[in-house]
């Protein structure tokens, strides 16, 4: 077993944790009486992957968005397509009647 510059492994319990947060990177589990030590992210990984996904999904929204915008300015759809469509028509001062199909 190898440690990473940010790990140290604790003697109490045996397992390796992260030298920044002091959160354990692995943990015990049970199965058909083995013992196993499977990786788990520490604190400080867990936050930075939730910040990651947070921006991931942040990004992917905005790039829906601009593919609305792009589809109805070439299409000069009259379809409302996306919740968040209606308050950029808002935002933009432009009114939109629909009938109850969903078209002008």
């Amino acid at each position: 077993m190898t440690l990473k510059e940010d790990e140290y492994l604790n003697e109490a319990d045996g397992l390796i944790y992260c030298s920044k947060c002091h959160t354990p990177r692995q943990c015990r589990v049970q199965l058909g009486g083995k013992e196993f030590r499977p990786a788990i992210r520490c604190r400080c990984q867990q936050d930075a992957y939730e910040q990651q996904e947070k921006e991931r999904k942040q990004r992917e929204f905005l790039e829906h968005i601009s593919r609305l915008k792009a589809a109805c300015r070439t299409k000069r759809c009259g379809i409302i397509t996306f919740p968040i469509t209606k308050a950029i028509i808002r935002k933009s001062g432009k009114h939109m009647s629909m009938s109850p199909t969903g078209r002008r």
